[in-house]
Formats: structure tokens, sequence, C-alpha cells
């Protein structure tokens, strides 16, 4: 029986001897978090992995959510799925734990999975404006418009001054329909943070209002030079079209035949301006080298070709 207790104590000695002291792996710890700041994720993991050599349970609840963070920064969203599952168990009272979780099924596509995991975040941390945030907008893109509305007023919709939730309510009113709205956030945001493509998405909601001078200012501020989308100079096109105003129609047909010569509207804008104006061939030619991009656009081609002939 001697032996049998020398032989556990001389085993549980050796252990101890190739484990890392505690001290030892705070400082890899707190190197990892410097690596991890200064961008080598690599380096972060490999030193938070060595960290957790030998770790104890509290240690682990630290680390291992990192090791997920880093290998989602390197690309590798399988095994941060697996490290941010690991942490999950290692925590499971933890809401955070939830969220990464959510977080990177967002980020490959799974909304499914994440719209489930962030409903159960929310449930316990109804307040929490990350969570609500995420959830609004999960809920808009599946077409939960009501859902979506609830989700973003418990972010914060309130506050005229949350440009992340405000944005997100904008484009909830847009696809309910209530267009006077949704511009009328977009004036709140935009007075606040001005941005092109804040612009553009105000002037898109003008034009569908048919107000044309209210549009043409916001496409003007959104058109800043070396920054121009051609989404945006065709929607100039259009609203140039629409006023039949015939030299600024022309030149922004220019910049779009210069500048992104193969863009389907703006070939199909320039067909049927064309066959406005009775030059048949200046048509065919427009539409010769137009790629339609879904069968919608097949369609709408082959009706301009039609007319062409």
């Amino acid at each position: 029986m001697r032996r049998v207790w020398v032989s556990v104590l001389l085993v549980a000695a050796a252990a101890l001897s190739f484990a890392r002291p505690s001290r030892e792996r705070e400082t890899l710890a707190l190197e990892a978090e410097a690596l991890y700041r200064a961008h080598d994720f690599a380096g972060a993991r490999q030193k938070w992995e060595a960290a957790l050599d030998g770790a104890s349970r509290r240690q682990a609840r630290r680390w291992r959510p990192w090791v997920g963070r880093a290998l989602e920064a390197e690309g590798d969203f399988q095994k941060a799925l697996t490290a941010y599952q690991d942490a999950h168990d290692l925590d499971p009272r933890r809401v955070d734990r939830l969220v990464d979780l959510a977080r990177l099924y967002d980020t490959v596509g799974l909304d499914d999975q994440a719209l489930r995991l962030f409903e159960k975040a929310h449930a316990r941390e109804a307040r929490r404006r990350d969570i609500a945030l995420a959830l609004g907008r999960l809920y808009f893109q599946a077409g939960r418009l009501a859902d979506a509305r609830r989700a973003a007023t418990a972010a914060g919709g309130a506050d005229p001054r949350d440009a992340a939730v405000q944005t997100l309510l904008a484009r909830i009113d847009e696809a309910a329909g209530d267009l006077p709205s949704a511009a009328q956030r977009w004036e709140t945001i935009l007075n606040q943070s001005p941005s092109a493509d804040g612009d553009l998405a105000l002037g898109r909601l003008w034009a569908r209002q048919d107000a044309l001078d209210l549009a043409d200012m916001a496409f003007a501020r959104s058109d800043r030079p070396g920054a121009a989308s051609p989404a945006l100079v065709f929607e100039r096109a259009v609203i140039a079209w629409r006023r039949k105003d015939g030299i600024r129609l022309e030149g922004f047909l220019k910049r779009l035949e210069t500048d992104a010569p193969g863009y389907f509207p703006g070939r199909v804008l320039s067909a049927l301006v064309a066959l406005e104006n009775g030059d048949r061939e200046k048509a065919r030619a427009s539409l010769r080298n137009a790629f339609p991009p879904d069968p919608a656009s097949e369609s709408l081609t082959a009706l301009l070709e039609s007319i062409s002939k």
C-alpha cells in the first residue's frame, strides 16, 4: 500500500513539474492581448493557447473566448465556432458567450442560427443595445418588420442621436411603405453624421415621392470627387431625364459610359433615350454591350430590342 501512495505522489509531482506556474500563464495572456491589439492574431492565439495549458477553470473562462476571436480574425470560422462553443460550455450563464456564437453565425450568413441565439440573449438581457440592434437587423432581413421595429425600439429607438438604430428604423419605414417617415429619419441622421451613402439613400426616397428638387440636392451632396458610384450617377441621370433636362442627362450618360461602360441600368437608360430621339441604331448599340444581371432585366432588354428593330 505504501508503494501505491509513493507512486501516486511521484506522478502528481511530475505533473506539477510540467505545468506552467499561474504567473507565467498570466504573463502569456498579457502578451497575447498586446499581439491581438497589434493585429498579430496568429501570434496572439498561440500565446493564449499556451496560457490555457493547465489553466484553472476561472482562467479558461477568461481566455477561451479570446482564442475564438483570434481564430475568427484569422478567418478560421470552423475552429472559432468550436472555441466559442467551448467557452459557452465553460460559462453557460454568461450572455456574452451566447453573443459570441450568434455573432459568428451572423458573420458566416447562418441567419436562422444567429437569430435563435440572439433571441435567447435578448430574453436574458432585454436592455442590452448591441443584442437588440443585431436582432432587429436580422428580423428586418427576414422580412419581419413588426418584430424588427420592436427590437430597434428596444435598442434605443427614441434617441435620435443613435445613428445605427435610426438607420435601421429608416429602412424599416421604407420597407413598410412609410417613405416620408424614412426620409425624415435620414435627414436627422445626416444632420448629425453626413455621408455619401446616406445622401444616396435619402435622394432615392425623395425621388420615389416625386420630390425631384430635394432628390437632386441629396444626390448632388453624395456626388463627391473620386467617390461617386455608377448607381449614384445613374440616379442623377434619371432625375435629369424626368425633368427633360437633355444637357445634364447627356453629361451623366457620358460619365457612365466613361467610368462604368458595362453598367446595365446606364445602358438601358441610354437605349431608352436613343429610342425617344428616334435613333434606333444607337439604341441597339447601347443594348449590344448590356449584360442583364437577372431574368427580369433580360425581359426588359428583350422588350427594348424588339422596339428598336
